[in-house]
């Protein structure tokens, strides 16, 4: 049976966050939004470091898996509940990384911004105060709300959700994050932080959100390109599947090469 090309990318996104510490044995997950409404999305049994394109299933806009011989996480829900909630997004990373567990264990971030890192969150990170399983539709929804419009999620006793227009985004998110968490943490377990004060924020976050298109391909190249992947031959410049026929560009993106990194072209 031949696999969407988008498969690809979400195996890719996988082995980017395994690499990056992410793994928790074989759970967390990322997705990406199918054209016709449904997703294709990473499947249970198989760790991140280990997901190929095969590992990948095809989920319909009713929620059935398309794929057969292929189990789905019982969180798929949470990345359904985000897509009808969200139009803007394309992609769901979802991960239990240590130092998103052990954040959780405590009250939402609070303190200001402690790092750079931190800066594409200024915004808000959503807190979801349920340390149970976001795994039917109820609580998919609540979630979904919960998240509002930002960026990211860290959920209580459980990990972390970013979102981003594309895989790239969605997953370059989840980088930064999980590494502010670690700063944040290991600043917090020797002392009191000095937060970044407000007018050195807001001058940065303006500074990365005018070219946050390019940091977020920036992130994902060098990620992918310190990785040895069976299909790297199939990937084009800055670690890009190329587009092909049948994709929706508006989701997966359309990429060029600009100065030696991958960016958006039109």
């Amino acid at each position: 049976m031949s696999l969407h090309p988008s498969c690809l990318d979400v195996a890719t996104a996988c082995r980017v966050l395994a690499a990056d510490g992410q793994d928790h044995f074989c759970f967390g997950h990322v997705s990406v939004r199918m054209p016709h409404g449904g997703l294709l999305v990473k499947t249970a049994g198989a760790s991140l470091a280990r997901v190929g394109p095969g590992h990948v299933a095809e989920v319909g806009p009713d929620g059935a898996a398309r794929t057969l011989g292929l189990r789905l996480h019982e969180e798929t829900a949470l990345h359904r509940a985000v897509y009808a909630h969200r139009d803007d997004v394309g992609a769901v990373v979802h991960t239990h990384p240590l130092a998103a567990q052990t954040a959780t264990l405590f009250p939402p971030m609070s303190g200001g911004i402690l790092s750079q890192d931190e800066v594409p969150f200024a915004a808000g990170v959503a807190w979801y105060d349920d340390a149970d399983l976001v795994a039917d539709a109820g609580r998919g929804r609540a979630f979904a709300r919960c998240l509002g419009s930002d960026r990211a999620a860290l959920l209580r006793a459980h990990g972390l959700v970013t979102v981003g227009r594309d895989i790239v985004e969605a997953t370059a998110l989840a980088l930064l994050l999980h590494r502010a968490l670690v700063i944040r943490l290991a600043a917090m377990a020797v002392g009191r932080p000095r937060p970044i004060d407000p007018v050195t924020v807001a001058r940065l976050s303006s500074a990365f959100e005018a070219g946050h298109a390019g940091r977020m391909a920036a992130i994902w190249a060098d990620a992918v390109a310190a990785l040895d992947l069976p299909w790297s031959a199939a990937l084009g410049p800055g670690g890009l599947r190329p587009v092909q026929p049948g994709d929706d560009v508006a989701v997966r993106g359309s990429y060029v090469r600009v100065d030696g990194v991958a960016e958006p072209g039109s």
